[in-house]
């Protein structure tokens, strides 16, 4: 990423997060949510994630190291039915029912996949009416205005990708549809262009 002019990165995505080290010039979300879980009061805490996120160990190593014990459950079929602009629906709810079943009198929730926020709505249904859905991002942005704030008056927002150019095109088109962002371009990347170091 250094050759296209990035001077630091941020790893939005939990999965990513997991297996790329924090530096100097790189910050992943996942310590972002674990301060947010440690932040918050209540006794039973639990996560939904990715299948990866989940399997990497990483959350209940970081959490293991505060001697906090975490509930962990995993939601990849949210996070494809998102993908596919799924927002609602007959099989979200089943699979909101099933994951989320477990996690009915937790808390809070961390939402541990940048895309489960684009159903917060319909997670809270099947979750106790107090229960807070904690997302990480709000912590990182706030971090990066202070820590990392930009010199330039304006700047400019790049999108890429390493799918392929129909993945692109879906990319464009859920974008707006889930989360109301409209992407003009998205430029495709080669995997072994997504180097992280300096």
């Amino acid at each position: 990423m250094h050759a296209h002019g990035a001077s630091k990165i941020v790893i939005a995505c939990n999965s990513a997060s997991a297996v790329y080290s924090d530096t100097d010039e790189v910050r992943g979300i996942v310590p972002f949510g674990v301060s947010s879980v440690l932040k918050n009061n209540g006794p039973q805490k639990a996560l939904i994630a990715g299948n990866s996120t989940v399997r990497s160990g990483i959350f209940r190593k970081l959490f293991a190291q505060h001697g906090l014990p975490i509930r962990q459950r995993i939601a990849q079929p949210l996070s494809i039915q998102i993908e596919k602009g799924v927002l609602s629906g007959e099989k979200l709810e089943n699979d909101l029912q099933r994951i989320l079943k477990p996690l009915k009198n937790y808390d809070s929730v961390l939402l541990a996949c940048t895309h489960y926020p684009a159903i917060e709505t319909e997670i809270k249904k099947h979750l106790k009416p107090y229960c807070q859905l904690l997302d990480p991002v709000d912590e990182m942005v706030e971090w990066v205005q202070q820590i990392w704030p930009s010199k330039q008056d304006s700047v400019e927002t790049v999108f890429m990708s390493t799918g392929s150019p129909e993945q692109l095109e879906r990319f464009r088109y859920n974008s707006k549809k889930v989360f109301d962002v409209y992407i003009s371009k998205v430029y495709a990347v080669l995997q072994d262009e997504m180097d992280f170091t300096f």
